[in-house]
């Protein structure tokens, strides 16, 4: 062990026995116990309280070639939290009066199309935009997500889409596409590309030293933590990033750094009030553009009862979470190295750990039992919206059951509260059954605290399909790929555009369903069927493909 490391367990030895006591710091243990030892990759936790590091370690390995420890410098790729910092460049160049929020995009963007509605600044800050997803439209038109790529490619696509998910301002759709426009919007406004820019107006004045955007993923990256996937055979695969792009995510970055860099959330050291207000919501939300509000944070109350601020990142071979917790002051970091590690879920049980008077713990024994006629209310089919992703709740005898994955495995789901569940194997997975304002039926389905939200869908009611209508060839002009679909043993089998094949399951009238593509078929007058409205992976819709 390096002097550096020996130091670093030293000083935060001494400083945590007059922080977390000892019953505290047994039970954190306990709960990442599954990480430790050199041989299996794992986790860095922070956790500060009004903006001071209160508890500091790592578990597990850096590296499992040479068995190096992870410590709170270990540095990782955090991708979706990347957005953050992206949002906090933003800021800083409205606050210099360089930007303002309301600014229409083609002011500084003209490569963008004109979609017949002004996309402002606000909109990609919020998710408002409606812009595709470029990670999605990669996807679908067979591009390799895992191969390399950079900013410029990305922006090409983002800039060739001639469509948008929905009207600017009026629904919430998560885009990597927005904060990669954010990005090259710091370098227009700037003349900084971001990495720069943030190096210069936020980690270098907070004394970040181990934090980077990246512009070269071949460059050595000291106290690397490489990312691992276990494999079935309950053995590690190294994963590692493979793109040179930046803003919606690319950002290297460490726990101990991560610390600054929440204690700035109460100096306002960088940034000041103006960026507070705005990584924060205490500013309001109009997606409009008349105002700013909370970027990038999933802001709710969880099952629990007590308000969170969190944000997460993933790809294969590494999980991020960090959690602000208002009422409290209590902040939690984690950066894993492996993709099978569930930190949000782990924050949430160290947040009832260390403040048992504020939070309530989800108990899986709950006695709370509804009707009968209640949980036959929420049986049916679900669908995410704009994505071929269903689930399907069944009653047996007077358990609720989810029904979905590939296998169609049923799970037992346990009341919790009023019209929440947790899933019995997994009590990560929380689910809560609501109704929008226009008294829809959906679910929340929240995964180790990243959100889905599926819309029932009533299934047609007798007749009979003639799949072989729905057969043929399908061919989208906007991006010169096709769908292949054919009738075969009483199925519907499809090609994607991607090369991937799989059996097609019907949804409403005309709408069916393959991986997580949803197609929306299309009949002329005399009911012939033209093509299709392609949605996919809840990030990307309105693509439309003809019939030949």
């Amino acid at each position: 062990m390096s002097l550096r490391i020996l130091f670093f367990v030293f000083f935060f030895s001494g400083f945590l026995n007059a922080q977390i006591n000892i019953s505290q710091e047994k039970s954190i243990d306990s709960i990442l116990s599954r990480f430790s030892g050199e041989k299996t990759p794992g986790c860095v936790l922070s956790v500060l309280k009004d903006g001071n590091v209160i508890y500091a370690k790592g578990y597990g390995s850096a590296n499992l070639d040479y068995d190096i420890p992870l410590t709170p410098q270990s540095v990782f790729p955090v991708f979706s939290l990347s957005e953050q910092f992206t949002a906090a460049c933003i800021s800083i160049l409205v606050a210099e009066g360089k930007l303002n929020l309301k600014d229409n995009l083609r002011k500084y963007l003209p490569e963008l199309p004109d979609f017949g509605d002004t996309l402002r600044v606000l909109h990609l800050l919020n998710h408002t935009s409606g812009l595709r997803d470029y990670l999605g439209l990669m996807d679908l038109t067979g591009s390799d997500i895992n191969a390399y790529y950079d900013a410029d490619f990305a922006l090409r696509i983002v800039f060739t889409s001639k469509g948008l998910n929905c009207k600017p301002g009026t629904e919430y759709i998560s885009s990597a596409s927005d904060y990669l426009l954010l990005g090259e919007l710091v370098k227009r406004v700037s003349s900084k590309a971001l990495p720069e820019f943030a190096r210069l107006n936020i980690f270098e004045p907070l004394g970040m030293t181990n934090t980077f955007f990246n512009e070269d993923c071949h460059q050595v990256v000291k106290d690397r933590a490489c990312g691992y996937k276990r494999m079935s055979s309950g053995s590690f695969e190294m994963f590692g990033v493979n793109d040179d792009a930046f803003g919606d995510h690319g950002l290297f970055t460490c726990t101990a750094d991560l610390s600054k860099w929440d204690e700035n959330f109460k100096t306002k050291k960088v940034g000041g009030e103006p960026m507070h207000k705005i990584l924060t919501g205490s500013g309001t939300m109009n997606s409009n553009g008349n105002g700013a509000g909370a970027v990038n944070w999933n802001t709710a109350e969880t099952l629990s009862g007590m308000k969170t601020m969190h944000i997460h990142g993933q790809s294969t071979g590494y999980r991020t979470t960090y959690y602000r917790f208002p009422d409290s002051g209590l902040s939690i970091i984690f950066l894993c190295n492996r993709d099978d590690a569930l930190p949000g879920t782990a924050s949430l049980e160290i947040a009832s750990l260390l403040t048992p008077a504020r939070f309530k713990q989800v108990n899986s024994t709950a006695k709370y039992k509804p009707a009968l006629k209640t949980l036959q209310s929420y049986t049916g089919n679900y669908r995410m919206n704009r994505s071929g992703i269903t689930l399907e709740m069944v009653l047996r005898t007077d358990t609720l059951k989810m029904k979905g994955g590939l296998g169609g495995q049923e799970h037992e789901l346990l009341p919790v509260a009023h019209r929440s569940f947790i899933r019995a194997d997994a009590a990560q997975l929380q689910l809560m059954f609501m109704q929008d304002n226009r008294n829809r039926n959906l679910l929340v389905v929240m995964n180790d605290g990243n959100k889905a939200v599926f819309y029932r869908e009533e299934l047609p009611s007798g007749g009979t399909v003639e799949l072989t209508s729905y057969a043929g060839t399908y061919y989208c002009p906007e991006w010169n790929v096709s769908y292949f679909i054919k009738e075969e043993n009483g199925n519907l089998m499809a090609r994607l555009p991607n090369g991937d094949t799989g059996k097609l399951k019907m949804g409403a009238r005309d709408e069916w369903n393959v991986q997580m593509d949803n197609l929306q078929f299309i009949r002329n007058p005399e009911g012939k069927i033209t093509g299709f409205m392609l949605s996919s992976k809840g990030k990307v819709a309105n693509i439309r493909f003809n019939k030949n």
